[in-house]
């Protein structure tokens, strides 16, 4: 048998692991073995191996049979390998091949789900529990390389606390966001994770989804509960007057998804073990919901399907008792022998939930299985001649900044800035140049130049594209060398030097490599951003003069207006004409 395989990676900076030489494991399958599974793992920690590996959420009865789950059937209660070293490897160097998944699949309907929910109100309307993390699995059919799979995943939502285990039977696949706990030095940490907002599609629309998250009265309403279960968890292990609450109400943003976090710390003794910390708090309160015990039993009740490794936990005790946790969502477990993936899926539900809300954000969290989100950097085009230097240049390190910071690459604007301007001491006087400014996620600067020749002044063919584009599609926002969008739909043209994109409403967004401006009864207009369509440097900088205004405007607005144009900042004003 193939040596099982735990990597632990955080693609955010933090530390990420891989464990090797693998002399025992430690696996649980009945309730009856968790108690000693546990312990099992402490006793090789104190023998020197360092202990990498899962809690299923079901696990929870095992620990304490107050806290009812489901029985898991051939899935661990806990597994860990027992490794001889654990070594520090950079996060992405996992390299995986092609794969394929059927349609996901959801176990429970809409209707169900609304069902689900108005029994849910009725236990807290009766006082039995104050919120419920209820939850439900999304499957597929899953055929090729895990480890591929992992990548996209991690590559879709970036995390600090990501997995990837290959056990035998089963292979894990975790982008989780969440931190269950973290124990350095005697000091615990824990950060649990309750409110969830989709991204915005631009920087100011995203600042704008924070704010609303941050001052939502439901989602702080579920986050202070959380985290007052979590100090009563904490206050059963911790030395007395250690606990205290950070950050509280921080909002954290990835790649799908804005969530709220809280911190909470404290002091333990040297003599508290991992077996106790899982005794004192697994599962995490922001997967039940409060109080526990009760609110446990009500889950058991209202779903049909164990959880599995999902709400469980995966991570590591190293000697000496420093140890890291996660809570496992956003988690895809596959079982080998079938064939099945599973994802699962789930919110918080209040006295002030409503169903169409709830299910909203169950689809946002699981929007990291079907969003596609290849490599990429950003990158900016300007025109330099030695009469106006850049044009338009504060406008270009403006936009390329904020989807630096909306997409968390590494920039710097003035060290930019500086860079262009050396670039541009190799220019030939009197030759107007094309500058392609190229930023990665590492904040590497590429700037490269070519010569522009005179412009010809003629029309240029276009007609509509034949494909919509999809206004929620976060990179129409920025510009990225993720271009397939546009090139695709000018090669459905042949005949055309330009196409006119269209939105899945039948409204007209841009051209792919400029603004559109139609003239209509003397009037300037374009189309506003939130039809789906990157910001131009030249189109703010005319919005700004009021040369131009926005518009919403449909395929028979700009087939009847009495002119067209393509603007950008390198040709600015291109004339449009239809094509025969």
């Amino acid at each position: 048998m193939q040596e099982p395989i735990v990597l632990l990676e955080s693609h955010l900076g933090g530390p990420s692991y891989s464990f090797c030489d693998m002399q025992n494991e430690v696996v649980a399958y009945e309730q009856g073995q968790v108690a000693d599974a546990l312990v099992a793992v402490d006793r090789a920690v104190e023998h020197g191996f360092h202990a990498a590996g899962f809690v299923s959420y079901e696990a929870a009865s095992g620990i304490d049979p107050k806290l009812k789950a489901h029985s898991l059937g051939d899935f661990p209660l806990v597994w860990f390998g027992i490794f001889n070293q654990r070594k520090t490897v950079c996060s992405g160097e996992l390299l995986g091949n092609a794969y394929s998944l059927s349609e996901w699949q959801p176990s429970v309907d809409r209707a169900t789900y609304d069902k689900v929910m108005a029994h849910i109100r009725d236990y807290i309307v009766a006082g039995d529990t104050y919120q419920v993390n209820y939850t439900f699995r999304l499957r597929a059919g899953f055929e090729g390389d895990t480890r591929g799979f992992y990548r996209d995943l991690c590559q879709n939502q970036r995390t600090h606390y990501s997995a990837y285990l290959e056990t035998g039977d089963h292979c894990i696949l975790s982008a989780s966001p969440e931190l269950f706990f973290s124990l350095k030095e005697g000091v615990l940490t824990t950060r649990p994770m309750k409110g969830t907002w989709p991204r915005g599609r631009w920087l100011s629309e995203d600042d704008e989804h924070k704010i609303k998250l941050q001052s939502s009265p439901k989602n702080r309403a579920e986050n202070i509960m959380i985290v007052d279960l979590l100090r009563n968890d904490l206050g059963r292990i911790s030395i007395p007057g250690s606990i205290s609450v950070s950050d509280l109400w921080k909002i954290e943003r990835y790649e799908t998804v804005l969530q709220m976090t809280s911190t909470v710390r404290s002091e333990i003794a040297p003599t508290v073990k991992f077996s106790d910390l899982m005794t004192a708090m697994f599962p995490c309160g922001s997967i039940t919901g409060a109080p526990k015990v009760r609110t446990m039993e009500i889950i058991a009740g209202v779903e049909p399907d164990p959880r599995g490794i999902y709400t469980g936990s995966i991570g590591y005790v190293s000697p000496g008792g420093d140890s890291c946790f996660n809570v496992a969502i956003r988690t895809v477990c596959i079982h080998n022998k079938t064939g099945v993936a599973e994802f699962g899926v789930g919110g918080g539900i209040t006295f002030d939930s409503s169903p169409d809300g709830e299910y909203d954000e169950c689809v946002t969290k699981a929007s990291l299985l079907t969003t596609t989100r290849k490599g990429f950097d950003l990158f900016e085009t300007l025109r330099y001649d030695a009469s106006e230097d850049y044009f338009l240049l504060d406008r270009h390190l403006v936009r390329l900044r904020n989807s630096a910071r909306y997409f968390d690459f590494k920039f710097d604007a003035e060290h930019v800035r500086q860079l262009l301007l050396t670039k541009a001491d190799e220019f030939e006087k009197g030759v107007t140049y094309r500058v392609r400014c190229v930023v990665d996620r590492l904040g590497d600067i590429a700037i490269q130049a070519i010569s522009l020749p005179v412009q010809e002044a003629r029309c240029w063919r276009v007609d509509f594209a034949k494909t919509p584009v999809n206004s929620t599609d976060v990179m129409l926002f920025h510009k990225t060398t993720a271009r397939d969008c546009y090139t695709t739909r000018l090669a459905e043209q042949p005949h055309c030097d330009e196409v006119i994109l269209v939105n899945e409403r039948g409204e007209v967004t841009e051209c792919t490599i400029g603004n559109l401006v139609v003239e209509t009864d003397g009037k300037l207009l374009t189309p506003p951003i939130g039809s789906g369509l990157l910001a131009g440097t030249f189109r703010d900088e005319l919005l700004a003069r009021g040369t131009i205004d926005e518009c919403v405007l449909t395929a028979t607005d700009v087939k009847q207006a009495d002119a067209l144009f393509m603007i950008n900042s390198v040709r600015e004003w291109v004339p449009l004409t239809w094509a025969d």
